[in-house]
């Protein structure tokens, strides 16, 4: 069985191997999934990253923040505190405010910076490779422990964080507890 961020390329495709992880639990089956070096070596990445307005009253977003999109399309801070809130279209890659653009991408490895800001319960800057994240219940950040037991809170699986820096972005589908 492969090891959760195990890579492999077939037939000249870069993959990652994950595996969504519940509890401390992984789940029956984990899947291969392609990396950003496959698509960056020849496929158009305009759909990885998107841009949206951040909607009028809503706080400033900071690169490496997750956020979700409203029915009008205007971005705002993503947090697990109810399933609008939590459909999480990616992690920013700009800073923004009110009224202006921000950048987000999803489905590929960034690189985080302000490790502290964006992670519930890190004080020494670093992601633990191996490691799943998952949205916070704290507005734009993100978690290692993910709320499993309040009724109506809900869990997205964020990504898997490759180094102490890196976080391969994979969002799950939501699950309301």
């Amino acid at each position: 069985m492969p090891s959760i961020g195990e890579g492999k390329i077939k037939f000249g495709r870069s993959y990652v191997y994950l595996n969504p992880q519940v509890n401390g639990q992984y789940s029956s089956a984990g899947v291969w999934r392609l990396t950003n070096q496959d698509i960056s070596s020849g496929f158009d990445q305009s759909d990885l990253v998107k841009s949206a307005q951040v909607a009028s009253g809503s706080p400033s977003i900071s690169a490496g923040q997750p956020v979700y999109l409203d029915t009008s399309g205007h971005a705002h801070l993503a947090d697990a505190s109810s399933l609008t809130s939590a459909r999480v279209a990616g992690l920013a890659t700009t800073a923004a405010s009110a009224g202006a653009f921000v950048s987000y991408t999803r489905n590929q490895g960034v690189t985080l910076a302000n490790i502290n800001s964006l992670v519930d319960n890190v004080t020494n800057g670093l992601l633990e490779p191996g490691k799943y994240y998952w949205l916070s219940a704290n507005a734009g950040k993100l978690t290692r422990t993910p709320d499993t037991s309040t009724t109506g809170s809900v869990l997205v699986q964020i990504g898997l964080a490759l180094s102490n820096n890196e976080l391969q972005i994979e969002i799950q589908a939501p699950v309301v507890i």
